[in-house]
């Protein structure tokens, strides 16, 4: 009789062909997809799907020449969510890519490990100078109009000053990210999510409610928080 699964297989094969779309976007002009990569993938899939860290594939994928197979790789890297995985990760936020250096930033938020703190503060005073050099002679810009993936990189080096606990740096960093990117709902809702951490912080989320309430977005994007933080205040 025979011991073979053939759901299961057809369930893994499909995670696979899911992982491989997602990879595409990033490699429209790299080589067709080889068995290599997809060996790579699926041993991505595999410790990814177990929360087991496995570093022989997550190096591979880490040091792979197509930045979607990286951009897995550190992706996987922060599901799994262990520590052993910061050292892996932290050359990977001066990668080639922008999409694989935010990736990074991602995953190291999800660690929020403050000995990522150092490498992260450094990535973020590299893209304001970016900013500030794209400020002068053409008026005001967003962080996120330079970089869409500016906002991954403040908000991981805020949760790993949280997680360290340097709250106050960490809401300095929170509270950068949001004027930064001031009409961005995902910015202040960060922000806004940390206030809900820290009760002891009301009067700052009251100040920046006050200031949602003067931007031209939607305030059903943030008036349930505001809301939700007031009344514990009050």
């Amino acid at each position: 009789m025979s011991c073979s699964n053939p759901p299961q297989t057809r369930f893994v094969s499909s995670l696979l062909f899911l992982l491989l779309a997602a990879v595409a976007p990033l490699v429209a002009q790299q080589p067709a997809t080889d068995e290599a990569t997809v060996g790579v993938l699926a041993a991505l899939l595999a410790a990814s799907d177990a929360r087991r860290f496995d570093g022989a594939p997550l190096r591979e994928a880490l040091s792979h020449p197509n930045p979607g197979v990286r951009r897995q790789g550190v992706l996987a890297a922060g599901r799994i969510g262990d520590g052993a995985a910061v050292d892996l990760l932290i050359p990977v936020l001066h990668d080639s890519v922008s999409a694989v250096q935010a990736a990074a930033a991602f995953a190291l938020g999800l660690l929020k490990d403050p000995r990522a703190i150092p490498a992260l503060l450094e990535t973020v005073r590299a893209a304001a100078s970016v900013r500030d050099r794209a400020d002068t002679g053409r008026g005001r810009t967003s962080a996120r109009e330079i970089d869409p993936h500016n906002l991954e990189i403040f908000n991981a080096l805020a949760g790993a000053l949280e997680s360290g606990g340097m709250v106050k740096e960490a809401e300095r960093q929170f509270m950068a990210a949001a004027h930064l990117n001031p009409t961005l709902p995902e910015a202040w809702s960060a922000l806004l999510d940390f206030y809900g951490r820290h009760a002891e912080l009301t009067s700052e989320a009251r100040r920046a409610c006050a200031h949602l309430e003067g931007l031209k977005i939607d305030p059903q994007l943030y008036k349930t928080k505001c809301n939700s933080l007031l009344k514990v205040g009050s």
